[in-house]
């Protein structure tokens, strides 16, 4: 029988359209609970994270050995009570031994790591580096997905933390006696249309060009497929056939300058296809703003009603 470790993600700063809390029941045998945006994670994450990948990040639990020291040792006596004081010649012995089974005293801790996701996981301002375990402890402050241009271990900045509306912060509660139960309302952010249909003009035309690129060698892709798979920054930077299919495979939002132009490959092609493409990246990059922040265009949903678009 599978024993579960039950911690929660409380909301400290996001939109109400988000959950006030999500429960976090991570198995003890070190089974991985999978978060991200895809309906095949064990926690899903709001179409309004807007900014959290498909497969954004794991928790986990693993074995860690707690040593006792100083006072820790004293607590430890005094709850085992008047017992060991009532023992006569054998005390000094019993105490010696219990003091041991404390040092080694197996316990749990709960764990996170980044699936080397777009944007990135945030622990206490911090970014998390990718595939590298992170533990965690009680009233953490995670972020999942907050500024793509921020290295490992690099901060956010903090006034982009209290006042940016895209920064969604949970707190981690692993003591169900102190949780937090202060919230700071943000206005729902959703994409502007304009950045929407800019996207869609980009990808039709990186399609058409891809129909009339030179299809790709067998040995090329079976060399692609064995690799594992990169993360979003890197699969930009890769050939131009493979744009167009790990867009469609990881819908994290992204910025245009990390993005590759895909260069012309039939010289009879029409000009005004040419200027089209040129037109379409003109276009995103009117429209994106806070690109240093997150790579997408921001508006809070009351200055944009009429813009109520989620990514797929």
């Amino acid at each position: 029988m599978v024993n579960y470790f039950d911690a929660e993600m409380v909301l400290t700063k996001g939109p109400e359209t988000l959950p006030r809390r999500m429960s976090l029941l991570v198995p003890t045998d070190g089974t991985p609970v999978t978060v991200g945006r895809a309906p095949e994670n064990d926690i899903v994450l709001s179409a309004h994270l807007l900014f959290a990948s498909q497969s954004h990040c794991q928790f986990f639990m693993r074995p860690v050995l707690a040593t006792l020291s100083g006072g820790g040792e004293e607590e430890a006596e005094k709850e085992r009570g008047e017992g060991n004081e009532k023992q006569g010649p054998g005390r000094k012995k019993k105490k010696a031994a219990d003091r041991k089974r404390g040092r080694d005293a197996p316990l749990l801790e709960l764990c996170l790591i980044d699936m080397g996701s777009s944007n990135g996981t945030f622990v206490n301002g911090k970014r998390v580096e990718a595939n590298v375990v992170t533990p965690l402890r009680h009233r953490d402050v995670l972020v999942f997905g907050g500024m793509r241009d921020i290295a490992a271990g690099a901060s956010l900045p903090a006034d982009a933390v209290i006042h940016a509306p895209e920064i969604v912060t949970w707190c981690v509660a692993l003591n169900a006696d102190d949780i937090p139960i202060d919230c700071a309302s943000t206005p729902p952010v959703v994409l502007h249309a304009d950045f929407v249909e800019a996207e869609e003009k980009r990808i039709t035309l990186e399609l058409l060009q891809r129909m009339t690129s030179p299809p790709l060698t067998t040995g090329r892709r079976s060399t692609t497929t064995a690799n594992q798979p990169p993360t979003v920054l890197k699969r930009w930077n890769e050939a131009p056939s493979r744009q167009l299919w790990e867009y469609e495979h990881d819908q994290t939002l992204q910025g245009p300058a990390d993005r590759e132009e895909i260069p012309r490959v039939n010289a009879g092609k029409n000009d005004g296809q040419i200027n089209e493409t040129a037109n379409a990246k003109d276009d995103v990059n009117k429209c994106t703003q806070r690109g240093g922040h997150v790579a997408a265009a921001l508006f809070p949903q009351e200055e944009s009603m009429g813009a109520q678009i989620t990514p797929s």
